[in-house]
């Protein structure tokens, strides 16, 4: 076995190599001069790491920015009156009040439509209105010859107001107390009949008219008493034997108040003497107040017309309506509507304490 060459030797056999190399005249060594050549230290040779590789050896980097409370720059509606929009960092929402006549839809404020595209209610007995396709207003059509507008549309028959014998004649399907009707309306002022059509509030007549209540003024026949459409009027109605008179009628909610119609003559307004509750369209005769009955109604739930106040314990703890009166010059009153033509003497205008608080100048018995 050859005995290995000193270092030094090595070292000078190295040089002489390079420089032969150097000249163009390599000088040829043997495996074991190459294997006492390689360093006495392994040097790593693997590829180095990734920045990304190194930061999943560090702990995570809290987040400092602030909590998202909403979306980025979105548009909502904090009511039907106020927009609210989100800041581009989510962290916040600014409130903005929409400007008068406007609504807040999908966070913008825009001007509501006045009516639904289609709609149609009626004007009066012959004309309906119908909202346009835009929303943005009515169009008035007229109903044909010999038809009457009826809940927003036009029906064959006489318009509600119109002289009637049987239901069929009527376009609303009712002729109130007529002959053919089976409604037996006997009482002397029952006539002459008209045609209606039934309601349980203003919303089920047309803009021409309002919605009778029929419990409260109760005619003979049981079968008549029922709430419905009658003309509205100022001082004077198209049918011979109907009155303008300030009528009980029913509001948009369902709730009793007074309104001038045309209703049957005979029939006697609030104030006036009577015998009879029949005899009053407020329904009511309080007959053992003065020394004749009165045309008037309980108030303590509903209001009373406007030319009339109610009374807190008129008579027995019970508030009634009674006719408001103006006190004169001087201490002296002006006659009630019961003093006349006679200037009766039981009857005085003095102060009434109301049933709803304050006081007016009523109508009140002497001495009471």
């Amino acid at each position: 076995m050859p005995h290995p060459l000193p270092r030094s030797l090595a070292l000078c056999a190295l040089s002489l190599w390079l420089t032969s190399c150097a000249a163009g005249d390599p000088v040829p060594l043997d495996s074991q001069d190459m294997e006492d050549m390689r360093p006495s230290a392994q040097v790593d040779m693997r590829p180095p790491t990734s920045p990304a590789q190194d930061m999943r050896a560090l702990p995570p980097v809290e987040d400092m920015r602030p909590a998202m409370i909403c979306t980025p720059n979105m548009r909502t509606c904090q009511d039907a009156a106020t927009a609210l929009v989100c800041a581009p960092d989510g962290a916040s929402a600014t409130s903005h009040a929409c400007p008068e006549q406007t609504l807040c839809e999908q966070g913008e404020c825009v001007k509501p439509p006045l009516c639904t595209p289609g709609e149609a209610f009626c004007f009066d007995a012959s004309t309906r209105q119908v909202c346009r396709s835009s929303g943005e207003a009515y169009k008035a059509e007229a109903c044909p010859v010999d038809t009457a507008c009826i809940g927003g549309e036009c029906v064959s028959g006489e318009v509600n107001g119109s002289a009637c014998v049987a239901h069929d004649d009527c376009s609303g399907g009712k002729c109130h107390c007529g002959q053919g009707t089976g409604e037996l309306c006997t009482d002397a002022f029952a006539q002459p009949s008209y045609c209606t059509g039934p309601c349980d509030a203003q919303s089920g007549c047309a803009e021409s008219e309002w919605c009778f209540s029929g419990q409260t003024h109760l005619i003979t026949a049981t079968s008549g008493n029922y709430n419905h459409c009658v003309a509205r009027c100022q001082g004077t109605c198209a049918i011979e034997g109907l009155s303008c008179k300030r009528l009980p009628v029913l509001d948009a909610a369902g709730e009793l108040t007074w309104e001038e119609g045309c209703y049957f003559a005979q029939v006697k307004e609030a104030g006036e003497s009577c015998e009879a509750d029949v005899e009053c369209v407020s329904g009511l005769c309080l007959k053992d107040y003065f020394s004749q009955g009165i045309c008037s109604t309980r108030c303590e739930d509903v209001a009373c017309p406007q030319d009339a106040a109610c009374v807190a314990n008129l008579k027995d703890n019970q508030a009634w309506c009674m006719p408001r009166c103006v006190d004169g010059p001087n201490g002296a009153s002006t006659l009630c509507p019961l003093d006349q033509p006679d200037d009766r003497l039981d009857v005085t205008c003095n102060r009434s304490v109301l049933q709803r608080g304050g006081t007016a100048f009523t109508c009140r018995r002497t001495g009471s």
